[in-house]
């Protein structure tokens, strides 16, 4: 499985505090059956960002977690806050998007004004940067709006869903909202939005029924393999998820 949304990195952001934590995260990823993780560390009004530091602490990730015998392939993202787009350059953003291949994790705020925000989405995309939206179901301005978040969808955002909301982490409220978007097909990609090894590790779930998957096979396989394979990998996603469509071999028009 791949998880596309992990604060992993070390005393960057309110993720572990040194690279013990990160490492025991790392492990906690493989034991759920993640075998691809994106460090995604917060880029936003809060905390600062260093490209070059940034670049150097996940390749520094890779080499910890490879010297420890923890077969777990780290690769480049960030979390951007919404305010940043739209003061960081091109050059910026290549550096920040997921693999380095494009697609931008960006996060949804928790305020419950948005129509700022989907501005701002519509208009980094308009730039030709796909985005992928971070725990919609946790924002407040859209929780209970599914419509809102379909509109967002035809006009190419894509939605990542944090696999603690389907577990009530964050609520119930929240966890029937997430389980509403997968029941319309609006949800793209399940991450674990991990922050570390114990309270919030790595690892994904999704609604259960009796013992299985309330999800068919097809539609689950598309949120944890296929669809974030083809990011990484730069590619489109559709706008309805299915087995066999999950990933097109067709690229975004600015690359």
């Amino acid at each position: 499985m791949y998880d596309l949304h992990a604060h992993l990195l070390p005393d960057v952001d309110d993720g572990p505090s040194d690279w013990g934590a990160s490492l025991a995260m790392a492990r906690r990823a493989v034991e759920a059956g993640i075998a691809v993780v994106a460090a995604t560390p917060h880029v936003d009004d809060r905390y600062g960002y260093d490209l070059d530091e940034l670049a150097a602490r996940t390749a520094e990730a890779r080499h910890h977690f490879e010297a420890a015998g923890v077969s777990l392939n780290v690769v480049a993202g960030a979390e951007i806050g919404y305010t940043r787009l739209v003061d960081l350059p091109d050059e910026a953003l290549e550096r920040l998007s997921l693999n380095g291949r494009g697609w931008l994790l960006v996060e949804c705020p928790y305020t419950p004004v948005v129509q700022p925000f989907i501005e701002i989405v519509d208009s980094v995309q308009r730039r030709g940067w796909p985005v992928l939206l971070a725990h919609p179901e946790r924002c407040a301005g859209l929780l209970g709006h599914p419509h809102q978040l379909e509109d967002l969808v035809t006009r190419g955002g894509r939605l990542q869903v944090t696999s603690g909301s389907l577990e009530g982490l964050f609520g119930r409220t929240v966890a029937r909202f997430a389980r509403e978007l997968l029941e319309r097909r609006l949800v793209h990609n399940i991450a674990s939005d991990a922050h570390d090894p114990v309270h919030r590790p790595p690892h994904l779930s999704w609604p259960m029924r009796d013992g299985r998957p309330a999800l068919d096979d097809g539609y689950l396989k598309a949120m944890i393999v296929d669809a974030p394979a083809a990011i990484l990998a730069g590619e489109a996603v559709p706008a309805r998820l299915s087995g066999e469509s999950a990933r097109r071999r067709r690229s975004w028009g600015r690359r």
